[in-house]
């Protein structure tokens, strides 16, 4: 039997927070979490990129003068960066997408690529619980001396393991080991019970085995780009 691509079927015939999740506007969801991701950046760059979080990223290597002129020429062009975010996001989006229909294929689920999207783009609704966990703890419980103790992702395993001061190469990918992909697996797999009426239990493994895959294979390229540029 076709899945209808236009409305999720729920396993309990039930509307639901998954359901009305997934029949929201996807247009007007990505500007939403574009506009999210802009405002989080905006954020960091006017009040915690300073000057001085750079000096004490980069004396050993340029003079205060050429740091100042740096940090001056960002802050000019900062609108570029805030441009080419929802593009970047959307590249994510799409990223994420292809591995779940791979993963959905495998699993002979009757599934068309917009669907896909849709669960992804839907998901997304973890990235606000992550920026507002994040803007907590910067604000609240971080010390920002230099520019990578903006890059903290709280409740990661690099942040649980700060203090035996991992190597440099396994801090990105330590950092994706996080409650916050754990939430990702599990939304993701209660939207696709709409689509597919399966059990939560088997849509965790088909989600963990694909989304997961792509999140793995992220991490490896930064890793050995990390190494190679170290």
């Amino acid at each position: 039997m076709e899945i209808s691509s236009k409305l999720p079927i729920a396993v309990d015939n039930k509307p639901g927070i998954w359901q009305e999740l997934l029949q929201l506007p996807k247009l007007y969801y990505f500007l939403f979490f574009s506009l999210m991701n802009i405002g989080f950046s905006y954020f960091i760059n006017e009040y915690y990129a300073t000057e001085t979080v750079f000096l004490s990223t980069y004396s050993n290597q340029m003079t205060s003068d050429r740091i100042a002129q740096m940090v001056s020429t960002g802050k000019k062009y900062a609108y570029i960066g805030y441009m080419i975010i929802p593009l970047f996001f959307l590249l994510r989006l799409w990223y994420n997408t292809l591995f779940l229909s791979i993963g959905n294929f495998m699993a002979e689920n009757k599934f068309r690529l917009k669907q896909s999207f849709n669960i992804i783009l839907k998901g997304e609704i973890i990235y606000l619980a992550f920026i507002i966990a994040r803007v907590i703890f910067i604000v609240l419980f971080q010390d920002i001396n230099n520019l990578n103790d903006l890059n903290i992702i709280p409740l990661s395993l690099n942040h649980l393991l700060a203090s035996t001061s991992p190597p440099k190469w396994a801090e990105q990918a330590l950092s994706y080991v996080n409650v916050f992909e754990v939430a990702y697996v599990f939304v993701y797999a209660k939207m696709l019970g709409q689509y597919n009426g399966r059990r939560l239990g088997q849509n965790l493994v088909t989600v963990a085995l694909s989304y997961g895959a792509g999140l793995l294979l992220w991490c490896i390229a930064i890793t050995y780009f990390i190494i190679v540029f170290s």
